[in-house]
């Protein structure tokens, strides 16, 4: 078997590479809505709820803090950490979210082009 020439390599890996980024920031917009909608519907959520809602395996959750902060960054969202009982033992605060005036705007907006489901 022969070798591919090393730019051929580095190629493929880029082209690799470019198609991921891009399925996640299309997933990204996708979970954008569907977390928007479950809020308005709900009412503050916290993460793991979020996590459930959209129908994604929670052992994957760690795609949900970078939509999450991405979202409160554009404020899309307002979040707090909440005084439940995990905390007296010895567990850290549940992290709520709600939907914010911009938020309801945007999903408003949304609206229009998709369906958006919560489970």
């Amino acid at each position: 078997m022969t070798e591919m020439p090393l730019p051929l390599v580095v190629a493929a890996a880029v082209t690799i590479m470019l198609v991921e980024i891009l399925l996640r920031i299309r997933w990204n917009r996708k979970a954008i809505g569907k977390i928007l909608a479950c809020l308005e519907r709900s009412g503050p959520m916290y993460t793991l709820q979020i996590a459930r809602a959209v129908n994604r395996p929670i052992r994957f959750s760690a795609w949900i803090y970078p939509v999450l902060h991405g979202m409160e960054a554009r404020g899309l969202v307002h979040s707090w950490d909440g005084d439940d009982e995990l905390a007296p033992r010895g567990g850290f605060p549940r992290h709520y979210y709600a939907l914010t005036p911009a938020g309801r705007e945007r999903l408003l907006a949304d609206e229009g082009r998709s369906v958006k489901r919560c489970a």
